[in-house]
C-alpha cells in the first residue's frame, strides 16, 4: 500500500514553456522551437497548452529550455519514472512529490512491526497519549 499513487506518464501531458517576466507586465515565451512575447491575458491563454517553467535570471530562454529538458529527463530516468515533471509541472511539486513518495515508502516501513505480545504488568507506568502524542503517569 502506498500513501502517494504512482503517477504514469500519460498522452495529455503538456510540453514544457519557458517564460521570462520583463516588468512591465510582458512575458517573453519559448517553446523549444518557436519564441513569442504576450501580455497576462496570452499568459493565461497559453496555460492550457503549457507547463510554465520561469527563466533564472542570468539565462535565455534557449538555455533554460535546454537545462530544463535535460533536468526532467533525468529526473524521470534516476526515480525509475516516479517522478516526472510533465506531471508535477514545476520545481516545487516536484520536490513535494519526491518528498512524498520517499516519506510514505519510510512511513510504511516503519509501522510494520506494531507489537505482537505483552506481559501482564501491574504497577507505575507510563503511556502514550495517542491523541495529543504527550507522555503522562498511569
Amino acid at each position: 500500500m502506498q500513501l502517494v499513487p504512482k503517477k504514469q506518464v500519460t498522452e495529455n501531458t503538456k510540453p514544457f514553456l519557458i517564460f521570462k517576466n520583463n516588468n512591465n507586465s510582458t512575458y517573453d515565451f519559448y517553446n523549444g522551437k518557436t519564441s513569442c512575447n504576450g501580455s497576462n491575458n496570452t499568459f493565461r491563454e497559453l496555460s492550457h497548452q503549457y507547463l510554465f517553467i520561469p527563466v533564472k535570471r542570468n539565462e535565455t530562454l534557449e538555455e533554460a529550455y535546454a537545462r530544463i529538458t535535460v533536468e526532467s529527463e533525468e529526473l524521470m530516468e534516476k526515480s525509475n519514472g516516479e517522478i516526472n515533471m510533465k506531471i508535477t509541472e514545476n520545481y516545487l511539486k516536484t520536490t513535494l512529490e519526491l518528498f512524498c513518495n520517499k516519506e510514505s515508502k519510510w512511513i510504511m516501513k516503519a509501522s510494520t512491526g506494531g507489537i505482537i505480545w505483552s506481559e501482564k504488568y501491574e504497577g507505575p507506568a507510563q503511556e502514550l497519549d495517542y491523541e495529543n502524542m504527550y507522555k503522562f503517569l498511569a
